[in-house]
């Protein structure tokens, strides 16, 4: 049976043009140790990747470094069942009308996500005053499986990006007799291409490289500016070393040209503890301001999109995050971190092992796309190989 007869059957009882997108909060860079800690880190810092985070951060980086070295981390993010889930997809005979809707059928409403992501960064503290610079090389893609996709064939709905660019951060401290105030700021120059769309099963695995390209391909390029502020009090220094922190990222426009891949200006609050040595605990409220929306498109002739339209998303459970990390041993040549949190209501967990110059990271998590009572749930794993120094 030819596709455009399958399409015809899958689609019969369709009434609607609108397909809602796959919304996570917008981000550039997910370091897999934060989030193995529930993704809080306001108030941590203490690495080149607290760019992303909040650039005052960067005065918790060690003093006793002449300079933090992470250099061509290689990092792979993949939800749950995206390698099976593609397999059948690519490998299902698209000439047998049933098994290619028994496979919408299956995996209707699925959230398949799989990004690499690479950020190297040169990081150095002196204990007045801290810089960072980093280059970023990522790629995203999302499919959503629709069994009643779009009336014009889209089965699969996909939000798909490949970006990079440069940051550079700077902070420095103050010592007042209330305690110390750090306070950063950082500015990112990213450059990406995005794809979004609804796409055939046969479009999925099409041979003709530019195929994609040329139906989806949306270039843009974003400068923006993060500003921080990281304040630690003196007074309940002996009791816990308590931090608080507040950024404000992406200041600017880096909302991309309002392709997929967005960075909307948000306002981030964070707190921290250090009860032990060896133990950090943290919670975060991000996007304050609900800067984030759910965005609903609306596909037209040849499944292109036509119009958008966005919803305020309030949801308190995606922005909420806690957790805790916890170094079981960190020396020269061997170091080891085992961390657990919350993130968007399920837990986080993760494991960390350097030898020598070489780190191993591994961390799972759970991004939610829905709003309210209703819950898309995704599981996800990352893992990353780093050299460090």
């Amino acid at each position: 049976m030819k596709t455009n007869t399958i399409q015809s059957i899958v689609l019969l009882s369709l009434s609607s043009l609108s397909i809602a997108s796959a919304s996570q909060l917008a981000y550039l860079y997910q370091d897999p140790k934060v989030m193995a800690r529930g993704g809080a880190d306001v108030a941590v810092g203490g690495s080149g990747a607290t760019l992303f985070s909040n650039p005052a951060g960067l005065m918790n980086l060690d003093t006793e470094e002449n300079l933090y070295i992470n250099l061509l981390p290689i990092g792979i993010t993949a939800s749950k069942d995206f390698q099976d889930i593609y397999d059948r997809a690519d490998y299902i005979d698209r000439n047998n009308n049933d098994k290619v809707i028994d496979f919408f059928t299956d995996y209707s409403g699925n959230y398949l996500h799989l990004d690499t992501s690479s950020y190297s960064s040169f990081s150095k503290n002196n204990g007045v005053s801290a810089w960072s610079v980093g280059l970023l090389a990522a790629a995203e893609t999302n499919f959503v499986i629709r069994a009643n996709g779009s009336p014009n064939g889209g089965f699969f709905e996909t939000q798909t990006r490949i970006y990079g660019g440069v940051g550079v951060g700077y902070s420095q401290t103050d010592t007042f007799s209330f305690g110390e105030l750090s306070y950063g700021a950082s500015i990112k120059l990213i450059k990406q291409q995005s794809y979004e769309g609804a796409l055939l099963l046969g479009e999925l695995t099409d041979e003709d490289e530019d195929y994609f390209k040329n139906k989806f391909e949306k270039k843009s390029t974003g400068v923006g500016l993060d500003l921080g502020v990281l304040y630690t009090p003196t007074f309940f220094e002996s009791f816990a070393n308590p931090q608080i922190g507040l950024s404000i990222l992406n200041i600017g426009s880096m909302d991309m040209d309002d392709n997929y891949g967005g960075q909307p200006t948000t306002v981030n609050i964070g707190a921290s503890i250090k009860p032990l040595e060896k133990l950090i605990i943290a919670t975060d409220y991000v996007d304050l301001f609900n800067a984030n929306t759910n965005r609903i498109y609306t596909f037209g002739t040849n499944n292109k999109i036509v119009s958008y339209k966005d919803y305020e998303d309030a949801d308190f459970g995606k922005r909420f995050r806690m957790g805790a990390t916890y170094d079981i041993a960190n020396s020269r040549w061997f170091g080891l971190s085992t961390s657990l949190g919350l993130y968007q209501g399920d837990y986080t967990a993760g494991l960390s092992v350097r030898l020598s110059v070489f780190e191993f990271s591994f961390s799972t998590y759970q991004e939610d796309f829905g709003t309210g009572d209703v819950e898309l749930l995704d599981r996800r794993y990352i893992v990353q190989l780093n050299t460090t120094w």
